[in-house]
């Protein structure tokens, strides 16, 4: 309702302007992939998270394209990768820097002095030019930013050097983001500083931080678990409770929600709804409800709309989901996206202080409220199993066992958890999978954390 209640405090993604969008789409069609010469993933695990895109990227490899990679888990991909670089979270902004550096001194173009100056002093290694020689010689190339780039304090600096990469080796550049309808949101206005079809918002509104972080009087909740799904579920739980107001459009109840939640409605889960979203790659797809929802639920277009109703909302009159889409595709004619827009040069590098930092990636089976209550689903070994990862150096050096388990400190919470001895990972680099209830108790998706002997 952003208008007619007088808020535009929408969740917050990515930043254009005008009939040029840039939001988080792949930067070419689904089916160019396979035709890659050479693509550079950045913090991303598309096996697990896009399989669709990891198939074409397979058919690509296959066929002898370049396959790189530069993470914080060496995850297993079902294809040869030519070049990687794991390192811990932090370091892989150092990491594209010195690439970007690379391809500064074999010529390319497209950059500009704020980069000069911000990369000079970066170390480049063999790895960083052979991963910027197989961009540079390519014919066909992409840079793609995965979705744990996202959760990374630091993302606008890991935006700012991996679209400078790809205009330096004259590459797509785009976003494998692992949730759906991403950039329907977007241009459907669902963004603190724009309305629908992309265009600026007169009077902006608070990022998903800013809100939680803010305590503000009421929230509403649209088919998310906070204490799940957001990045920093404790501050999310305190901020509800603390509300004056706080309405739960869900298709599920839970513990969690009888504690901070005021009002629920039941709203249709996935399969028992009809709608359509834009894909990746920005196409629309549209699809049916399977089965009806069950008792008092009802989809949740029309439970948004009784609300605009009852609140006066203007704008909100809608009495079948082809009104409602074809307003919205008129709203965006004539939006082309575009990723390779100007970004804002970040003031210097982050480096590492010598800290353990923590990164967080999401099996899929633990992804959203509909799998995780899919009994036969979390029997598999796609899910988020509760432990503290870490590689055997990183644990030898701290004196840490398997059997002992481990103590965690983050952010001001702290808590005992089972150790997982995982050489995926590099010195430095603390996993835990999310969502699990323990998670929660330690702090933010990201971030410095401390452990020790339990």
């Amino acid at each position: 309702f952003g208008d007619g209640t007088g808020t535009n405090n929408f969740i917050n993604l990515t930043g254009g302007g005008g009939n040029i969008v840039s939001d988080n789409w792949l930067g070419c069609s689904i089916a160019e992939l396979e035709n890659l010469d050479a693509a550079l993933i950045v913090a991303g695990n598309p096996r697990k998270e896009q399989p669709i895109i990891n198939h074409r990227l397979r058919k690509a490899a296959l066929k002898g394209a370049d396959i790189m990679m530069v993470n914080a888990v060496d995850y297993e991909l079902n294809y040869p990768v030519s070049a990687r670089a794991v390192v811990a979270p932090h370091e892989i902004v150092q990491s594209l820097a010195a690439i970007a550096m690379a391809l500064l001194e074999k010529g390319g173009t497209g950059s500009d002095k704020k980069l000069s100056d911000l990369v000079a002093n970066v170390r480049v290694d063999s790895n960083h030019r052979e991963i910027a020689d197989k961009l540079g010689f390519a014919a066909a190339r992409a840079v793609f930013l995965g979705d744990q780039a996202l959760t990374y304090p630091w993302f606008s600096t890991l935006r700012y050097l991996a679209g400078m990469i790809a205009r330096l080796s004259g590459a797509h550049f785009g976003y494998m983001g692992g949730q759906a309808n991403t950039i329907g949101a977007w241009l459907a206005g669902a963004v603190p500083h724009r309305r629908a079809g992309g265009n600026k918002s007169d009077s902006p509104g608070l990022n998903a931080h800013a809100m939680l972080d803010q305590k503000l009087p009421a929230y509403v909740l649209f088919n998310v678990e906070p204490e799940l799904d957001c990045w920093d579920g404790q501050t999310a739980i305190e901020s509800l409770r603390a509300a004056g107001c706080v309405v739960c459009m869900t298709p599920f109840r839970t513990a969690a929600m009888n504690e901070y939640a005021d009002i629920l409605l039941p709203i249709a889960v996935y399969a028992e709804n009809e709608g359509s979203y834009f894909n990746i790659e920005g196409t629309e797809q549209r699809f049916s409800s399977i089965v009806a929802a069950p008792g008092e639920a009802r989809p949740g277009w029309k439970v948004l709309r009784v609300l605009a109703n009852t609140l006066g909302v203007e704008g909100g009159d809608y009495n079948t989901l082809d009104e409602i889409r074809n307003d919205f595709v008129g709203s965006i004619a004539g939006i082309k996206p575009e990723n390779l827009d100007a970004w804002q040069a970040p003031g210097s590098l982050i480096t590492g202080n010598g800290a353990l930092y923590r990164m967080t990636d999401f099996p899929m089976n633990s992804l959203d409220s509909l799998v995780r209550r899919a009994a036969a689903l979390q029997q598999t070994a796609d899910v988020a199993d509760g432990a503290i990862h870490i590689n055997s150096q990183t644990a030898a050096a701290l004196g840490l066992t398997r059997e002992a388990g481990v103590r965690v400190k983050q952010d001001g919470y702290e808590g005992e958890f089972p150790l997982s001895i995982d050489d995926r990972l590099p010195p430095g680099a603390v996993l835990v999978q999310a969502p699990f209830k323990g998670d929660r108790a330690i702090g933010p998706w990201c971030g410095e954390i401390s452990l020790e002997k339990n």
